[in-house]
Order: C-alpha cells, then structure tokens, then sequence
C-alpha cells in the first residue's frame, strides 16, 4: 500500500518537475555592473578617428572636490602594460550629471586597444573594470573635421539578453539590457529606446516597439522588453536595441538567435502541484486503510445527529416527519 501511495505521488508531483528540469529553457547570464561601469566606443560622427570612452562619476566627484582629485586613463593594446595617456578632474565637466566622458584621439587607425579608469581622491583609488572586447579605431579616415572634443555623445545600451519568455504558451520572447548612460532620471534629452527585429543578423530590420527610459527592474537595474509581435515558434530572431539621446543615436550589439516555445511545466505554481498531490496521496491512503478493514474515526456532525433523533421521535409518536 505504503509502496502504491508513493508511486502516486511521484507520478503527480515528481514526474513533472523532472519534465520542467528537462525542458526549461535556458536563460543568458545575468548582466554585470562593475565599478565605474566603463565603455568605450568609436565615436560617432568622427571621421579623423577617435574613442569615447563613458564611466560613471564617484559618489566624492561632486563640486566640493579638490583640484587634486582626479581620474586617470590608463590605456594598452594588450590585456596588460597600461600607460596613462589623460587626466579628467573632479571638477571638469561632466557628460551628464552621472557620467564623464574623455575622447581620445592619439589613437592609430585600424588598431585596437584596452581601457582603464582610475580615481584618486583624498589618498584613495580605485580601478574600473577593463573595456573587453577591446575596440577597434576605424580604419578608414577622411578630411571631414572631427566634432568638438567637448561634445557629449550617446552611448548604446549595452548587454542585450533575447530569450524565450518563461512561463508562458509560446508566442513571446523577452528583451534585457542594461541601460545606457545616458538615460538619466529626469533626463529632457533622453527620448527612450527602439527595439528592431530580423529573421536573419546580416537582413533588414524592422523596428517592433518602442520603450521609455529608466529601470523595469529596480532590484536588477535592467530595462525590459517584450515581444510578442507575430513571433513564430518555428523561427529564429535576432534583435538590437537604439537608444536616443539629444537628436543622436547609438546602436546595441545584436542579440540571437532565440526562438519562442511553449513551457510544458509553469514553475510559478510548483507549490500547488505539490499540495495536490499531498492531498491526493491522503485520499489514498484512507481508501486502503478502509479496504483493509481498520476502523476510521470520522467527525460526527451535530446537524446531521439532530436529524436522526427528530426522525426517531417522530417515530416513536407516530407523526410524519
């Protein structure tokens, strides 16, 4: 009996959970947030050839900072053998009123090179993480000037995640990416993000949706996105995501491929598969124990024994019921 009650709940409970293990969809990494957050592009609209690289500002980079208080760029064609190349000041200004930005235009074309940020303020210092992959300058210049070194540009979002959406019947793939530095709370010049789509990475894309700026997800910092605009089951897509800031745009990597499927298991009810099958497993267990002729304590109800002795007196007096 015991052995019949446990092959029950291992059907109703085990059985699907092994199905979701095995077929639960994988999902990307989850994005990073190293200090200072670096990136580094080529920067748009420069024909002479440079890189911009973007970082977010210290909490003690603010106005009261001393004239000593700075960051330094550290820069290499390697993983290794930094040199300084610039120094920004606390109290230059900024890109943004979270960010700074240093262009740097003693690049040779066609060459590519790591990054680095370092702080040093009051006898503190610390590095930022390092531009993987390195960029590459471009490699073919013209005699179009190059815009101001002052000007602040747009930087892309960055981390672009595609995945089929989880928990539901097919039909829908879900978007993440970090946001750009440039999308500020409050920010009058940031107008929000589009989202464009293809069948194929080198096709032409069409633009799906639109998002505003600032987190979907506080706790994770992320924007997210949904897509469930004809999504076939049976195709594969590939997207990329344009943030729009101050008349400018900035393009993300691509992500894909990623197909949309349906979920044969919703692990967001696990806890009622689980007490469905403790529920079922009792009812079980008392029909054998019924089977096997052991007596059951059931409740009496009091409505139910009135209703016996109106009936017995009834009776006993010889009137109807």
């Amino acid at each position: 009996m015991v052995k019949k009650i446990s092959a029950t709940f291992a059907l109703i409970v085990l059985l699907p959970l092994v199905i979701w293990l095995v077929h639960e969809p994988r999902m990307p990494g989850s994005i990073s947030y190293p200090p200072f957050d670096l990136t580094a592009i080529n920067t748009p609209g420069d024909s002479l050839g440079s890189i911009t690289l973007n970082w977010f500002k210290i909490s003690d980079d603010n106005e009261s900072a001393q004239q000593t208080d700075a960051y330094a760029i550290l820069r290499s064609q390697t993983t290794q053998d930094y040199q300084p190349i610039a120094t920004v000041n606390f109290n230059q200004p900024s890109a943004t009123i979270k960010t700074r930005q240093y262009r740097d235009s003693s690049v040779i074309p066609g060459q590519s090179y790591y990054y680095k940020v370092v702080a040093n303020w009051d006898g503190k210092t610390i590095s930022s993480n390092t531009t993987e992959p390195p960029v590459k300058s471009i490699n073919t210049l013209s005699a179009t000037p190059a815009i101001e070194p002052t000007t602040a540009i747009v930087f892309p979002p960055t981390q672009l995640r595609a995945f089929d959406t989880p928990n539901d019947n097919g039909g829908n793939i879900s978007l993440e990416w970090k946001l750009s530095p440039n999308d500020i709370i409050k920010s009058k010049e940031f107008q929000g993000y589009d989202v464009y789509r293809a069948n194929n990475p080198n096709g032409q894309f069409v633009i799906i949706g639109d998002a505003t700026g600032g987190e979907s997800d506080e706790g994770r910092h992320v924007k997210i996105f949904g897509d469930g605009a004809r999504v076939n089951s049976d195709s594969s897509y590939y997207y990329y995501v344009i943030a729009k800031w101050d008349n400018q745009t900035a393009k993300s990597d691509i992500a894909g491929p990623v197909k949309a499927s349906a979920q044969w298991f919703h692990k967001g009810r696990s806890v009622s598969l689980i007490l469905l099958g403790i529920l079922i497993a009792t009812i079980l267990y008392y029909i054998q124990q019924a089977k096997a002729g052991k007596e059951l304590y059931i409740r009496k109800i009091a409505g139910l024994e009135a209703v016996d002795e109106a009936v017995g007196r009834a009776t006993e007096m010889g009137k109807k019921v």
